[in-house]
């Protein structure tokens, strides 16, 4: 499956759950997450990767950042994950 099948299953199943979801597009930070997730003053970050995708070391990077500041960061390679990080 491609990634953009699975953000886009991903951004419907989090909007369902009452999230505000931004697909990111462009930012000034190359490595930045897909996916931002918007709920209750807590924002979740998520990578999306297909079977075969691989975080690269400027992800890891990216990631060990954002966690360092609080935020919590999925990567996600289908649907299911989301879900199990949502509800543990």
């Amino acid at each position: 499956m491609r990634e953009s099948e699975i953000q886009h299953k991903i951004i419907t199943y989090l909007e369902k759950l009452g999230f505000y979801v931004v697909k990111i597009i462009q930012t000034n930070k190359n490595g930045w997450p897909d996916i931002q997730a918007h709920k209750k003053g807590e924002t979740i970050f998520i990578e999306v990767k297909n079977e075969k995708g691989i975080v690269s070391e400027l992800q890891k990077y990216r990631h060990k950042q954002l966690t360092e500041q609080g935020f919590k960061v999925i990567i996600a390679t289908n649907l299911k994950n989301i879900q199990d990080a949502i509800t543990n």
